[in-house]
């Protein structure tokens, strides 16, 4: 009879101790019990970040870098989601979409068109953008849900402008031999567009595409058009290239004005025999050269657009700070954050006006000579 009850006991005892197991699991399993970090409650919740930029086609090494950018920040309280957008606005709101329905708010978008795409519905759901690349005029018609780490397209263009009226009220440029030339992107075309404004009388206007190869008719027409100045507005330094090999093969000569980009290619206008006057988004001397040598030294290559790459990495500096989310509103306390006491970050102190944009844009831009 001992036997038999002691047998009972072992297996009732068997059966309890396995309920007891399922019931701890379930318990913890729910979050029903945060877990215990020293004395204080914490529940172990990454800050999630979707990260929208072009990681394939014309803008791919651009995305590149900026993903190797972003990977230059301390990323310990972030998880990232990256897509690919190829700088294509449908790609990029379908990948939007994609994230905010896994509960994302705050995002970092790179290019013009894609944030200009995801704006509506980011404002709709009051999520926030971030970014360090996207220049287009055009995001100035959107308010505080994007907010804008660098000088935008009208920042470049209003100082491209006041160079070049200056010039023509000192005799130095005349207008009707002045020609505009952009690549059919949103950032390039929307600055185009405002110098065309602010530059009453140039008629001189053409374009081309992002994937072009072949710039033979597009450099015989800049020959033919008897022009001597050039104001060069593009976007894919490769696209870029090809086109100024094809101006010197064709013995296209003049001056160039330029924007920013012309001045952060990692080759120069002059080596085709076009010296260039341009816009240069600068970080200090001693901070590029800081930054270049611990992206090469991270990456192995150098980075072509440091100013802005630095700028992304201090973005992500900023989110990884805040630490995990403990809020259900995560994206309104970054944007009342930023609005209303700016960053002091590795690269740059940021202060914003309250549609988003950053205030004293001068401060970030230098006239240069390539």
């Amino acid at each position: 009879m001992k036997k038999i009850n002691s047998r009972f006991t072992y297996i009732l005892l068997m059966i309890v101790s396995a309920v007891l197991v399922v019931i701890i699991s379930y318990i913890y399993s729910s979050t029903l019990i945060p877990k215990l970090v020293g004395n204080a409650d914490v529940v172990d919740t990454k800050l999630k970040i979707g990260v929208i930029l072009p990681l394939s086609g014309s803008a791919g090494k651009m995305g590149e870098e900026v993903l190797q950018s972003i990977q230059m920040a301390n990323l310990s309280t972030i998880e990232l989601a990256v897509e690919d957008d190829q700088c294509s606005p449908k790609n990029a709101l379908s990948a939007y979409e994609k994230m905010n329905a896994q509960g994302i708010d705050v995002f970092y978008i790179a290019c013009s068109g894609s944030v200009m795409s995801v704006y509506p519905k980011a404002k709709e759901n009051n999520d926030v953008i971030l970014t360090a690349y996207a220049g287009s005029v055009e995001i100035r018609k959107t308010d505080d849900t994007v907010i804008r780490f660098i000088p935008d397209g009208l920042s470049i263009a209003s100082e491209m402008s006041a160079y070049i009226n200056e010039g023509v009220k000192q005799n130095n440029i005349n207008l009707n031999k002045v020609m505009v030339v952009y690549e059919n992107s949103d950032y390039s075309k929307s600055v185009a567009d405002t110098i065309l404004e602010k530059v009453l009388g140039i008629k001189l206007v053409d374009t081309y595409k992002s994937d072009d190869v072949d710039f033979k008719s597009l450099a015989l027409r800049l020959k033919q058009s008897g022009a001597n100045t050039f104001v060069f507005i593009p976007t894919s330094d490769k696209a870029f290239k090809l086109f100024l090999q094809e101006l010197k093969k064709n013995t296209v000569v003049g001056t160039v004005i330029g924007d920013v980009n012309v001045c952060d290619y990692q080759f120069s206008t002059s080596e085709f025999n076009l010296p260039a006057t341009c816009w240069k988004s600068k970080l200090s001397d001693s901070l590029t050269a800081s930054y270049e040598n611990q992206y090469k030294t991270k990456w192995g290559t150098a980075s072509n657009y440091t100013f802005y790459n630095a700028v992304t990495t201090d973005i992500f500096e900023y989110l990884n700070a805040r630490g995990v989310n403990k809020s259900n509103s995560i994206a309104e306390a970054i944007q009342e954050d930023l609005l209303k006491s700016g960053y002091k970050g590795l690269y740059g102190n940021y202060e914003f006006t309250p549609d988003g944009e950053i205030a004293d844009y001068e401060d970030y831009l230098v006239r240069v000579t390539r």
